[in-house]
């Protein structure tokens, strides 16, 4: 079974766009899952919800010291949730050079589940 990161943008001052985020994250991932035969580690699911009562860390650093792992470790592939403001994610970049930098195949996913060529 082909092992799946799902990188998306998260951060933004607008409650409503993360909430926007997270849900998006978790309904492609939970697809993902159900039609294609794929394991997902997504993230922005996993964590959004253990980490919103605040006893955990809230920065950059903190979460891609979680995160960044799963793409040295186990990803088979990395796919990027091209949702507004995924070109601008600290995050998601940080993800791709990561996978990059391990040899680990980056491609798009977009809403509809289609699935694209590396973003950059």
């Amino acid at each position: 079974m082909k092992r799946i990161y799902l990188a998306c943008p998260y951060t933004s001052n607008s409650v409503g766009e993360v909430a926007y985020r997270v849900k998006a994250a978790t309904d492609i991932a939970r697809k993902l899952m159900a039609e294609s035969c794929v394991s997902v580690f997504s993230p922005i699911t996993h964590s959004h919800i253990i980490a919103r009562d605040g006893s955990l860390p809230s920065d950059h650093s903190y979460w891609m010291q979680v995160d960044l792992p799963y793409i040295e470790k186990w990803a088979d592939e990395v796919w990027v949730l091209t949702i507004d403001g995924w070109k601008s994610s600290r995050g998601v970049n940080e993800e791709i050079r990561t996978a990059d930098s391990k040899g680990i195949p980056v491609r798009t996913i977009n809403m509809d589940c289609k699935v694209g060529p590396h973003p950059f």
